[in-house]
């Protein structure tokens, strides 16, 4: 069984039971003092001394480092440096503030964004410590040598731009079924559009643009969204339509009407997206996409409805085609992605094109890099390393 260094298990455990008292927001990490008392804390409590493993860090087995990321907490959600802070050593509830709610967000997607992407990939069976936050400001990662340096390369690629706001271009069009091997393509595109499929694509672009007979430009939404955060964007008609009908008895005649039962359906399309900067000037794009048409003209149906005197009324039966799709796509900066798939004509294919785009803001301040403690280390009596960087403008490609 894989065993962890106790002084990586007693840390993190003393994070989880015992947190600090608040920091204030001039960034400054933790003091020695704190640090003690955080060992202390774990070795009276944390795990019995009876039950803690007699273990030994193996090469190449995982190890837990802290990454201070105050800073970028600040960057992703704006408004939590204006959140209560902790009285008297005890932490304030702040689940029920607007301020909360956009932090807990911001957190979550950086953890998300960790699991999902980090390389090589984690195991959580193996290592079920993986990823946490600690304190609103302290990412715990529990992992080999090659994830950890991924980290810091993500890290990194946020404080360098990663956190800017970003555009999302998307274009559906509808094409004839067959069109893009017409065109010379030998498999429909599926992810980023590499130069065996850029003419092709540009060719498809063109023809919805002049609205060529059998392509159509269905939909061109253009989002400016927060990195790591879902987005959403829907554009969904709503139809009712008589279901049935029931029979209601009324007072104080005790009369027979026919009372309709109103359903409502949908079409139209929605997307979800949440876009992640990665090292390398590179963006994941998770997309969740689905689409609802209502096939036309609409069935619809005479029923006797048991009324004095019965009558002969009129139901519908929509017929509704849904598609979802769900994916994660990779492209560099400013590239575009594209896939296909069958449209609701059967004759007809769908081709989706989404293109990601940093928007560029003037000027900045320099960013504050915390690398944090590795586990197999002793804390140093500054605290956390800190590396101050100038201002990058543009924003340079890390090349992980």
């Amino acid at each position: 069984m894989r065993r962890l260094n106790r002084y990586a298990l007693l840390l993190t455990a003393a994070f989880l039971t015992a947190p600090l008292q608040a920091q204030d927001d001039t960034l400054q990490p933790p003091s020695k003092k704190e640090w003690g008392e955080i060992v202390e804390r774990s070795q009276r409590k944390a795990i019995p001394e009876d039950e803690a493993p007699d273990v030994v860090l193996e090469e190449d087995e995982l190890r837990v480092t802290l990454y201070d990321i105050r800073d970028l907490v600040l960057d992703l959600a704006p408004s939590s440096h204006s959140l209560p802070k902790s009285l008297e050593g005890e932490y304030v509830d702040r689940l029920d503030t607007e301020h909360a709610k956009e932090l807990k967000t911001a957190l979550d997607g950086l953890t998300n964004a960790v699991r999902r992407h980090v390389v090589p990939p984690m195991d959580s069976k193996a290592n079920p410590l993986g990823v946490q936050i600690i304190e609103d400001r302290l990412l715990v990662v529990s992992g080999t040598e090659q994830q950890h340096e991924w980290v810091k390369s993500f890290l990194l690629r946020l404080r360098r731009g990663g956190t800017a706001m970003v555009k999302v271009e998307t274009r559906c069009i509808e094409i004839p079924r067959g069109a893009l091997a017409a065109l010379g393509a030998k498999t429909p595109p599926m992810g980023a559009v590499g130069p065996e499929h850029e003419a092709v694509v540009a060719t498809v672009l063109q023809n919805a643009f002049q609205k060529k007979e059998g392509w159509e430009l269905t939909s061109s939404p253009q989002l400016v969204v927060h990195p790591l955060r879902k987005a959403t964007l829907s554009l969904v008609n709503q139809m009712a339509y008589v279901k049935e009908w029931r029979v209601t008895m009324v007072q104080p005649e005790a009369t027979l009407i026919a009372d309709p039962v109103i359903d409502v359906i949908e079409e139209g399309f929605s997307f979800d997206y949440v876009v992640t900067p990665l090292p390398g000037d590179r963006y994941a794009v998770d997309v969740e996409f689905w689409r609802a048409a209502v096939e036309r003209p609409i069935e619809t149906r005479k029923v006797r409805v048991a009324t004095d005197p019965a009558t002969d009324n009129t139901i519908s039966i929509p017929v509704v085609t849904r598609m979802t799709i769900e994916s994660t796509f990779t492209a560099a900066s400013g590239k575009a992605i594209a896939f296909v798939t069958p449209a609701n004509d059967q004759d007809r294919d769908l081709l989706v094109w989404i293109q990601v785009s940093p928007i560029r803001m003037p000027g900045g301040g320099g960013r504050i890099q915390a690398l944090g403690y590795a586990s197999d280390e002793s804390p140093s009596p500054e605290g956390p390393r800190v590396e101050v960087e100038p201002p990058v403008e543009p924003a340079p490609s890390d090349g992980r």
